[in-house]
């Protein structure tokens, strides 16, 4: 059987491949890309009815795996395999962006449309819109932190899933990443309504 990664054992649901992976293949080396495949798939949990998402609990054991780079936890990285491999996972992230390329060449995406979408609560267009201004900005962070930023109306609902979905994206930050971390967070807050903003003041 050739090599296959550990993010595409995870993709495929398949435990033992990932498991065999970490047990035999996992160097100092190869640590970080672990754990940033174990956060990858955490993210990419399809609506999930827990309390705390997944990507707080991966976030949380991988600093716990960190104090000891030299000699990583087998037995917690195994329990996070289990753990991830637990959910499904959303499978359309991709042709969502491919469909936003097709459909909305020539369209403009303004960042301001998509704060008025999600702050009226109208989470279809808030879609839509996040799509079409990731594809206008060239894939770039932006649509992530505009809607980290909104989140942040709501502390006590959003400040735990923001601190750690943040961090674990600036683990490795990596650009291909970022419309799986963007639609983690418009996943989580879909259906969610926000506070009213606060009068401008200086």
């Amino acid at each position: 059987m050739p090599d296959i990664s550990l993010r595409t054992a995870l993709v495929d649901q398949d435990r033992q491949s990932a498991k065999n992976i970490i047990l035999n293949q996992l160097t100092e080396q190869h640590l970080v890309q672990a754990i940033n495949d174990l956060l990858f798939l955490a993210v990419s949990v399809s609506g999930t009815d827990n309390l705390i998402h997944p990507v707080v609990v991966v976030n949380s054991i991988k600093n716990f795996i960190g104090d000891d780079r030299k000699n990583p936890s087998i037995t917690l990285l195994e329990f996070l395999v289990d753990y991830v491999l637990g959910f499904e996972f959303r499978k359309n992230d991709q042709e969502q962006l491919n469909d936003s390329v097709v459909d909305g060449v020539g369209l403009t995406a303004f960042i301001g449309d998509l704060e008025d979408a999600c702050q009226n609560g109208d989470w279809e267009k808030a879609n839509d819109l996040a799509t079409h201004t990731f594809v206008a900005s060239d894939n770039s962070r932006g649509v992530l932190d505009t809607l980290a930023e909104l989140a942040l109306q709501d502390t006590d609902r959003n400040v735990l899933f923001i601190f750690h979905l943040l961090r674990a994206f600036q683990f490795q930050e990596i650009r291909g990443d970022n419309w799986t971390y963007t639609k983690c967070i418009l996943d989580y807050l879909a259906g969610s309504t926000f506070p009213e903003p606060h009068d401008f003041c200086e």
